[in-house]
């Protein structure tokens, strides 16, 4: 029951001819984002994938997937979509929905999205976090024309884009955290979950574990880059595309920095256990798909992922081993700097590595104490909705969708 949606209400959409086919469904996953949501969702009707797909007889489909919220995200992105509905140019090439959820947590409104709500004839799934904001405007169909331009590829990405790079002056910390972006962004194309374009045929073969505590975009990546774990890692299964970005809010204070450094050491020692222990081997012994291994894990053993990561922590012992390189990566990436790079990347790298020194005490000291929510619940940034107050679908949603 977890799973379906709480909505009861719907507003079908009855056009005068018949829709254009899917050709893109766009996933915004969110958690009370009810302040945020408006200016993700006007950066993304800026978008020219609605043009693009009007010249082609197409559209997309938009769904917010709002889960466990006790704010109104929901009617806030409702009201938007009402309102593109009736004045957006391109307004024939996308259909809008937004829905609650009552389970909470990303990796189920992934789950979610990716087998229930996108369309199955959809050829791409874009899935974006509802706190960012795209900037190219061509972003979205730059990622769809990148997959369809490299066969190889499975997943496209863009640049993120810290909200302290448009600053005019940034402080010393803030510069810090530019240059450690930098550092990231030269070892290659990253898959962050704030925004990824993603085969559909790709995505709907893999389900995300439940107990997942992070890093799912660390677990796609994996998976992608080894062809569900059959073959050695390709790394051009990812492409990052030019003129497509995203900008998202960066930690500044040391407290936030610190805990998201412990959520990424949590959700490493997940990718590493899931990634290079288990599901392998898992799944050659038991002849199943990666996809359909994991959703009989999660429904016939439901603390599978959690006695893995005790089991785990136990044997590792100590903090530094919680996964290869937990405490020395940064360093790594910084050797592979040329000339200049190694002296202009040096304070970042080790202002970074002690960070990551830290956080992975954290981490470790957590996960050994059975600790696995790692992040508060967002709190609500106006008036909470009533427990048990209906959701509504936005003004386009797919009446079959509701329950």
């Amino acid at each position: 029951m977890g799973n379906r949606p709480v909505c009861v209400s719907c507003l079908p959409m009855n056009p005068p001819v018949p829709a254009p086919p899917v050709a893109v469904a766009i996933g915004i996953l969110a958690r009370n984002e009810e302040s945020r949501i408006g200016a993700m969702l006007a950066s993304l009707f800026r978008q020219t994938l609605f043009d693009e797909l009007e010249r082609r007889g197409e559209r997309a489909e938009i769904w917010v997937v709002a889960n466990a919220c006790t704010d109104d995200t929901v009617g806030a992105a409702q009201r938007v979509f009402r309102a593109e509905a009736a004045s957006h140019p391109h307004r024939r090439a996308f259909t809008a929905a937004a829905i609650g959820i009552a389970t909470p947590g990303k990796i189920n409104a992934w789950n979610v999205f990716v087998h229930e709500l996108s369309s199955p004839r959809a050829r791409w799934l874009v899935l974006m976090d509802a706190d960012i904001r795209l900037g190219h405007t061509t972003t979205l169909w730059n990622l769809t024309r990148g997959l369809a331009g490299h066969p190889v590829a499975q997943v496209a990405v863009g640049d993120p884009v810290k909200d302290l790079a448009l600053k005019a002056a940034p402080t010393l910390r803030e510069r810090l955290s530019l240059a450690t972006s930098r550092l990231t962004r030269d070892s290659g194309p990253q898959l962050t979950g704030q925004l990824y374009c993603i085969r559909a045929a790709t995505a709907r073969r893999l389900r995300l574990p439940r107990d997942l505590a992070a890093c799912e975009d660390g677990f796609i990546k994996n998976v992608v880059c080894t062809d569900f774990l059959s073959h050695e890692p390709q790394p051009a299964r990812i492409i990052r595309v030019p003129e497509a970005s995203h900008v998202f809010e960066a930690y500044t204070t040391a407290r936030d920095i610190l805990r998201n450094q412990k959520r990424q050491m949590i959700g490493q020692t997940f990718v590493h256990v899931l990634i290079d222990r288990y599901l392998p081997a898992e799944r050659v012994r038991r002849q199943l798909d990666l996809g359909e291994l994991i959703r009989r894990l999660d429904e016939e053993e439901p603390a599978w992922l959690r006695e893995l990561i005790q089991a785990h922590i136990r044997q590792a012992g100590r903090f530094w081993r919680l996964f290869p390189g937990a405490c020395t990566f940064r360093l790594a990436r910084w050797t592979k700097q040329r000339g200049w790079g190694l002296v202009a990347h040096l304070p970042a790298t080790v202002v970074g590595t002690a960070v990551t020194a830290v956080a992975a005490w954290l981490a470790f000291r957590s996960l050994r104490r059975g600790l696995l929510e790692y992040w508060p619940i967002k709190p609500p940034q106006s008036g909470p909705t009533p427990p048990g107050a209906p959701a509504s679908f936005g003004p386009l949603a797919r009446p079959a969708a509701s329950t």
